[in-house]
């Protein structure tokens, strides 16, 4: 299977709405029972718009601005770190809530990624994860944002949401 197909597949909507969207509602529930008093919905609603403006180095580097704000409330920057995480375009040791390392376990259980024996391979296996990772961004904010004003709405303290 190609990654063309891939993306067209059952087998990826599956990625985006099971597995992007219990990774995404991790993180929310997990930040929320963090933070006592968490960032106010403003602050996430710039992940879309910046997304859609700028794609996900525009986000990344908001990310990174907003936790190198001295002025900053701890919750907004612990958001913006946690969001700074997920984005991160540089691979991170042990980092499972990375989207990037989401994209990878996918590739790998569908054997869609090549064995690197060579530079050959591994600029084909990066351009195959930037393909899918293109593609996975959107959505996986979507789940995030959407289950973060859900869950701001309700108590935080409560159990975090079961799929």
């Amino acid at each position: 299977m190609t990654i063309a197909e891939y993306l067209r597949s059952g087998e990826f909507l599956r990625f985006v709405d099971e597995t992007l969207r219990r990774n995404a509602c991790d993180a929310v529930d997990r930040y929320l029972h963090e933070n006592d008093k968490p960032a106010a919905k403003a602050q996430v609603y710039a992940i879309p718009a910046m997304l859609q403006a700028r794609g996900p180095q525009g986000l990344e580097k908001l990310a990174a601005n907003q936790v190198a704000k001295d002025e900053i409330a701890a919750p907004i920057k612990d958001l913006w770190q946690r969001i700074g995480d997920i984005i991160k375009s540089v691979p991170g040791p042990n980092d499972d809530l990375t989207l990037r390392n989401l994209v990878i376990k996918e590739l790998q259980e569908h054997q869609l990624l090549l064995e690197e024996t060579g530079r050959k391979e591994r600029k084909e296996n990066r351009e195959r994860l930037e393909q899918v990772l293109a593609h996975s961004v959107g959505p996986y904010f979507e789940h995030f944002v959407c289950h973060y004003f859900f869950r701001y709405r309700r108590p935080h303290r409560e159990q975090p949401h079961e799929p």
